[in-house]
C-alpha cells in the first residue's frame, strides 16, 4: 500500500543519511505525525491550520537530518 511505499522511500533516505539499521524504525517515527487520523483530529478537533501542521513536519524532518548529518571534525 501507500504507507509501505512511503516507509521504504523514507527509510532509504535515512539510510543514505547515515541512520544504518535504525532507518526503518526512524521512518515509522517520522511518518507517524502524517497519519490521516491524527491529521484529521488535529485539523478538525483542535482547529490547527494546515500551515502549522506542515511547519511542524518540516521542523521534525530538519531535526532528524541535522542529527544524522556528519559532525565536523573537532566538534
Amino acid at each position: 500500500g501507500a504507507y509501505a511505499a512511503w516507509r521504504l522511500h523514507v527509510a532509504g533516505l535515512l539510510r543514505d543519511a547515515g541512520a544504518g539499521r535504525q532507518a526503518a524504525g526512524l521512518a515509522d517515527t517520522l511518518l507517524a505525525p502524517a497519519a490521516a487520523d491524527l491529521v484529521r483530529h488535529r485539523r478538525r478537533e483542535l482547529g490547527l491550520p494546515r500551515t502549522s501542521l506542515k511547519r511542524e513536519l518540516e521542523l521534525l524532518a530538519r531535526a532528524a537530518c541535522e542529527t544524522l548529518a556528519p559532525k565536523p571534525s573537532g566538534a
